[in-house]
């Protein structure tokens, strides 16, 4: 036969696991406990078809116990032998990794005879040789290759035979070995956790001398000679005893008898202040019209309306009275009479009333009106029309009537500030009356340039000189959205980013001030204004999709600033932006309610740094600096950071779930310095294409643990999951992606990118392809079956092993046993849409009676006895329920608040006791309430309707 697999299965098919030799310990039951054993009698071979007590043997001592002894499931292991189990590995010189995946069983088999001399009465499992794992196949008992060799053949060549040169090796080449060392203890010698770690460290101090001694090496040659038929392999290999490594762990089974791991997840609020951001400034419009009688004025054409327009705005600005943005516009003129509307803007009502009345007082006296006839005689005698000079020059301004002042209505108001850096100009030393002169021809000439970009009612106003010759200025919109600001914002900002706008404007200035009555046209002979600068903007709100947007700019900000102050697997969410306040949460996972508030007091003391401020600051706006989208590039110009808030802190249970494994991969002989750096970027690709595919709870975290010689890239994913989550189903989806051929792909292509991103100088990285994925160990994961509790009050389906010996039957276990929730909830309560994650907070307090003196005390859920099937919400429902005949006294159950009877009173059938008991239908549960009953009368005549019945004396 071409394998020893072949011959067994083709003459020893009854005794295949005997046959193939798998010294592979099963617990089974004798009776009393669980007991382990290695040599089955041929009815008990697990893994020999149609045996029927195959069944009866079990991997580990929890099956054996659950599935034997359900009803004393602690008494079981308590009594049974206990097993310490650990990892370790170490490297071999000399040896060539197999290519054939029966050599590769052959050399682990060899190397297992070698090591259990060093064991003292432990065995040895190698689990794999280089990049080869071994496993046993869970239906057959077989060994079987993955890693490198997945999918190839047990045997080698057709003949058995190898190549030429197939067992010559480069004495300096290293194989690292990974093993699983196993050793029993009885119950009486390991008592408690304690035993079984002395036992531990006995072990590990007996083999770490065996190896570094060298005996191990001596045994494995000496073996290799020895064994018929010898193992050409490991004739000349050197043990490298510096290698030997093992983590320090190792399973303990009387460490913790939970199936899950309780740790706490703390999610702290807070707030940023963010001047501006998102936030509409809300001002106030009005709008007043009054007229002028004009001797002399003749029929009204376009450009007479923009000399009285200009000439009244030149006037109310010179006084003061005209607010900015306000705008002036002639309606008509008629018969000598110039009707006029001014619209102008104010904070408050109170405000606008001010300024209205302050203009119509100023327009109604003489001076004014001589003033607006001379600026409009001044502005038409310039006109080409010889005719239209003619006729104006002889008008006369005489009397002023008011009109209607509209009601003062509420509208937005947009300003985009900015700065223009002067060369050749220095205004350290103007007055006051200079500095308002500057700021005129730099206003003018600005909002000249701007014209056809400017929406109507936008106004240009300069704010400041700067000593060093800088120019601040605001633009103001009143009225328009915060889409049609952006956009003339964006038009403003690309314009005045061309070197020939500012070049025209530096002209214009330079030849308006020429005929200065201040004496500053020789400042501002040479002014050049070299860049501009967009300042800041405020007034634009932002769309759903926009603050989306920046919500992912704010938590990237949050999470790198943070830094090492933020927990592993921390979820940093911001969950509002509205008026100049960013709200935030942060959800860190700890292993108890101290570290956890350790973690809020490091984060919260971050957040309130000014440092920490300015580089979150500095991050929103760079990253929103590179938006697509123009709205949030000029919303966010200007963002600044002020300070921090922080706000309330809450704590819940989660279960702490860990599920390691291995990556091989092409990868050889990295350095530490290159093992470090790689490992990040592998963390970083499993995770997020793990993220991707959705196999990755919000919060887990990836941790590369080692990257050893042969590229085999250890790993653990943490992962701090909700009460009531089915975290085996969740791990073996995990598992499930990462066996995949695809999901291997992508981490491989996103570890090459990142290298290639951060310039790394690992060059194999380029190439990096990653090969096989190794299966390791959980821990904190419940595998316990789902089933249907009609018991438990309020419940569906749980997995806390308490199911009823019926359900474990093999003829019932599929139809009442499932592996997930999900398939228990389908398969009995489809119509419950609250069935899955119905489990409940094993923190949460349930009622329960005590039937030795009729009254219902309480306990979290997680310190109920499995025998106090009967919980309740309530003590109304509990006392309802269980104690209808004397409720009264039961209500009275001392420390137990008394019973409050809320919803709607409902009478249900009592199965147990043919009877209808009092129910609240707020605590009905789904399949409760199509039995629901308005009065007693209807409950007993529906369900307990026969001679002799006593239902009706129920509450009696």
């Amino acid at each position: 036969y071409r394998s020893k697999e072949e011959c067994c299965e083709t003459h020893f098919w009854w005794r295949i696991t005997q046959c193939m030799g798998n010294e592979h310990p099963l617990y089974y039951s004798n009776g009393e406990y669980c007991e382990q054993k290695v040599n089955m009698e041929q009815w008990e071979v697990k893994y020999t078809p149609q045996i029927w007590g195959a069944s009866d043997l079990f991997e580990t001592l929890e099956e054996c116990c659950n599935s034997k002894f359900w009803w004393d499931v602690p008494g079981c292991i308590g009594a049974s032998p206990k097993e310490v189990v650990f990892d370790l590995t170490f490297d071999l010189l000399g040896l060539i990794e197999p290519t054939i995946c029966q050599d590769a069983d052959t050399i682990g088999n060899a190397l297992e005879v070698a090591m259990k001399v060093g064991l003292g009465g432990g065995t040895a499992n190698v689990t794999s040789v280089g990049c080869v794992t071994l496993t046993r196949n869970p239906d057959t008992g077989n060994p079987e290759c993955g890693g490198c060799l997945e999918g190839t053949s047990f045997s080698g060549n057709w003949d058995g035979t190898r190549e030429e040169g197939y067992y010559d090796a480069d004495p300096n080449q290293r194989t690292t070995i990974s093993v699983e060392v196993s050793s029993k203890c009885d119950a009486g010698v390991c008592s408690d956790a304690a035993d079984l770690e002395t036992l531990y460290n006995q072990i590990l101090a007996d083999f770490t001398n065996f190896i570094t001694g060298g005996l191990l090496e001596a045994e494995i040659r000496s073996w290799a000679n020895n064994r018929a038929p010898p193992v050409p392999e490991l004739f000349f290999v050197e043990v490298d005893t510096t290698s030997f490594y093992t983590d320090g762990t190792f399973t303990n089974p009387l460490s913790d008898p939970e199936d899950s791991v309780e740790a706490i997840s703390v999610t702290a609020t807070g707030t940023f202040s963010v001047p501006d951001l998102n936030q509409e400034v809300a001002v106030v419009e009005v709008a007043t019209t009054g007229s002028f009688s004009v001797i002399n004025l003749g029929t009204q054409t376009t450009e007479v309306n923009v000399y009285f327009e200009d000439a009244l705005t030149q006037e109310l600005e010179s006084v003061g009275l005209l607010p900015a943005g306000s705008t002036v516009t002639v309606t008509s003129i008629l018969n000598g009479v110039v009707q006029y509307e001014i619209v102008t803007y104010a904070d408050s009502s109170t405000d606008a009333n001010t300024a209205v009345s302050q203009i119509q007082s100023s327009l109604s006296q003489t001076s004014t009106m001589a003033s607006i006839t001379s600026s409009v005689d001044t502005a038409s005698s310039a006109s080409s029309d010889p005719d239209l000079v003619s006729d104006m020059s002889t008008i006369s301004v005489n009397s002023f009537s008011e009109g209607i002042t509209t009601p003062p209505t509420s509208t937005s108001k947009v300003t985009t500030e900015g700065e223009f850096t002067v060369d050749n100009f220095d205004p350290s030393s103007f007055n006051a009356a200079q500095i308002e002169e500057a700021k005129d021809y730099f206003e003018s000439t600005l909002t000249q340039e701007l014209e056809d970009i400017l929406p109507e009612g936008a106004s240009v106003v300069v704010t400041g000189l700067g000593d060093d010759g800088s120019v601040q200025y605001e633009i103001h919109f009143y009225g328009t959205s915060s889409a049609d600001s952006s956009t003339a914002i964006t038009s403003i900002n690309s314009s005045l980013s061309q070197t020939s706008t500012l070049t025209t404007i530096s002209n214009t200035v330079q030849a308006e001030s020429a005929s200065s009555s201040t004496g500053i046209a020789s400042s501002l002979s040479s002014v050049s204004i070299a860049q501009n600068t967009q300042v800041g903007t405020t007034g634009l709100t932002m769309t759903a999709a926009e603050e989306e947007e920046t919500k992912a700019y704010f938590v990237a900000a949050i999470t790198s600033s943070l830094g090492s102050d933020l927990p592993d697997g921390s979820v940093v969410t911001v969950t509002g932006i509205e008026n100049g306040i960013v709200s935030y949460e942060i959800t860190m996972n700890a292993d108890s309610s101290e570290d956890a508030s350790t973690a809020v007091a490091s984060i919260e003391t971050s957040l309130a740094d000014a440092s920490t401020l300015t580089a979150i600051t500095a991050s929103v706006a760079s990253a929103s600096s590179s938006s697509s989208n123009p709205t949030l590039v000029n919303a966010m110009s200007g963002v600044d950071v002020l300070s921090s808030t922080a706000g309330t802190t809450t704590e819940s249970t989660v279960a702490k779930v860990m599920s390691d494994g291995q990556l091989t991969t092409n990868l050889s002989g990295l350095t530490p310095a290159e093992v470090t750096e790689a490992s990040e970027y592998f963390e970083d690709a499993i995770a997020a294409t793990l993220q991707a595919e959705g196999a990755l709870p919000a919060g887990a975290f990836v941790a590369v643990t080692d990257i050893d010689s042969n590229g085999v890239v250890s790993y653990i994913i943490t992962m701090y999951l909700p009460p009531g989550a089915d975290n085996a189903v969740i791990v073996s989806g995990i598992n499930s992606k990462l066996s995949s051929a695809s999901t291997l792909a992508a981490i491989s292509s996103a570890v090459a990118s990142d290298a290639s991103s951060s310039s790394s100088t690992i060059t194999d990285l380029s190439s990096l392809d990653v090969t096989g994925f190794i299966r390791g160990e959980s821990r904190g994961v419940s595998f316990k079956e789902w089933y249907p509790n009609w018991v438990a009050s309020g419940s569906y389906c749980t997995n806390d092993g308490n199911q009823p010996p019926f359900m474990r039957e093999s003829v019932n276990q599929g139809e009442y046993l499932f592996s997930t929730q999900k398939e228990c909830c389908e398969q009995w309560f489809s119509y419950a849409q609250d069935c899955e994650g119905s489990s409940g907070d094993p923190n949460e307090e349930r009622y329960f009676p005590l039937f030795s003196n009729g009254e219902c005390s309480k306990k979290q859920v997680k310190h109920l006895e499995a025998y106090e099937q009967d919980r309740y919400d309530t003590l109304e429902e509990c006392c309802s329920d269980r104690f209808s005949y004397s409720k009264e006294k039961c209500c009275d159950s001392p420390g137990m608040g008394g019973c409050t009877t809320s919803g709607e009173v409902v009478y249900l059938p009592d199965w147990r006791n043919n009877q209808c008991v009092v129910r609240s239908s707020d605590s009905l549960g789904t399949h409760e309430e199509e039995y629901a009953n308005s009065s007693l009368s209807s409950c007993c005549s529906r369900f307990f309707d026969w001679p002799g019945s006593n239902c009706l004396e129920s509450l009696s």
